[in-house]
């Protein structure tokens, strides 16, 4: 789900300068087209046996040029996050008809997982204007599609770890750089944030309508009660979810994280409190256990940020 971001300018730089009353911000020089060249050799081609059927699109509000391009690109990364999945093994490759759709006239934010949660997957929605700005953040949209999961903070962090890895990273919400970079930015402006995160809490929230990814986590003291506030705060659970997501699989191995994601999966209309108690099981370690370590291991990720 992609929410109001606008980190620039859109080149990723080494130093982070903040502006008062807004968000962090990124000044320098280094671009990402190297890296989709490289993610699109890596995992491109032309679709194999094994891949799902082409999707339908739906494209309105945007030039025929543009239209192409996106329906190139979203053909491109479905391609790229198939094979991530089948070299992986994490998930079987959706099998259902995907439709797409592209319009100004839906929200501000790209959609695929609260659709499964309606019976609907296989259904993405992205706004008109990200798709314009070369920002749609499709691999993560077709990992709801692939993999949906019923734990709202593992739902979107997994889809964002492998977005950072495989896929767009001008889409939200890394916003042109990646995850640890993304959390340096706004821990230097919010510096409540990281004290305040809480996966247990997190862990707590379901998939279903009326709950986003932030709220009710016990973030709200550590950012401004204000619309951006909330965007902040939300764009910021992301991050940490993401984080966490990644230090499971690179501590722990994809294998044991995949156990853990399997325990939870998607039902539609369905939103249980899943036991907290599939840590130990799956991981061998209790998520509080586990948070403290990742708070070890977040120091490390630090980097410069280009």
């Amino acid at each position: 789900m992609a929410g109001l971001v606008n980190f620039a300018p859109a080149d990723l730089g080494g130093s982070i300068r903040p502006r008062s009353g807004r968000k962090p911000r990124f000044r320098g020089g280094c671009r990402f087209l190297s890296a989709l060249v490289l993610v699109i050799v890596a995992y491109g081609g032309a679709a194999s046996p094994g891949l799902a059927a082409d999707p339908t699109f739906n494209i309105k509000d945007v030039d025929d040029a543009t239209a192409t391009k996106f329906k190139a690109e979203f053909q491109s990364r479905k391609e790229t996050l198939e094979r991530y999945l089948i070299d992986t093994s994490f998930a079987p490759v959706f099998s259902g008809p995907i439709d797409v759709e592209v319009s100004a006239d839906g929200p501000s934010f790209s959609e695929a997982l609260l659709f499964a949660w309606d019976g609907r997957r296989g259904h993405s929605y992205f706004p008109a204007a990200r798709v314009k700005q070369g920002k749609a953040a499709i691999t993560h949209e077709l990992m709801h599609v692939n993999a949906p999961n019923e734990v709202r903070f593992l739902a979107e962090g997994f889809p964002t770890y492998v977005e950072d890895k495989i896929g767009n990273v001008k889409a939200y919400p890394l916003a042109g750089h990646h995850i640890a970079c993304g959390i340096q930015a706004y821990d230097r402006i919010y510096t409540k944030a990281l004290d305040a995160v809480n996966f247990v809490s997190f862990d707590a929230t379901p998939t279903k309508h009326g709950l986003r990814l932030g709220d009710g986590m016990g973030l709200e003291p550590a950012f401004p009660k204000s619309k951006n506030g909330i965007e902040w705060r939300r764009d910021y659970a992301y991050l940490v979810s993401a984080s966490f997501v990644k230090f499971l699989i690179e501590g722990y191995g994809l294998d044991k994280f995949k156990a853990l994601y399997n325990l939870t999966p998607l039902t539609p209309g369905q939103s249980a409190k899943a036991d907290p108690g599939r840590y130990q099981q799956s991981i061998g370690k209790p998520i509080d256990e586990l948070q403290s370590e990742w708070r070890v291991w977040l120091p490390g990720q630090k980097r410069s940020c280009h």
